[in-house]
């Protein structure tokens, strides 16, 4: 099965993974990939908030504002970005 987005995988997973069909998501978040039947089919945010980050620093930016819906990949993707832009 291949599903598309977050919103998608996230119902499509449990499925795949209680009736043990392979399933590919078209996804960013990492929820999706869970149990040995999913597999996620995009760059996942740890990977490209990193290069978003570096890009935005190399241009001496201070502050960013990040903005997304109310779903599984933007709510993933934008956790990312506070974790890695938020120094410890």
């Amino acid at each position: 099965i291949v599903s598309t987005w977050s919103y998608g995988g996230s119902i499509v997973a449990p499925l795949a993974q209680r009736h043990k069909v392979p399933h590919f998501g078209v996804a960013w978040d990492p929820t999706i990939a869970k149990g040995e039947y999913n597999f996620l089919h995009l760059t996942p945010p740890r990977e490209f908030v990193s290069k978003i980050l570096a890009a935005m620093k190399s241009k001496g930016y201070k502050k960013i504002a990040a903005f997304g819906l109310q779903e599984s990949g933007s709510i993933a993707s934008i956790e990312e970005l506070k974790r890695q832009a938020i120094p410890a």
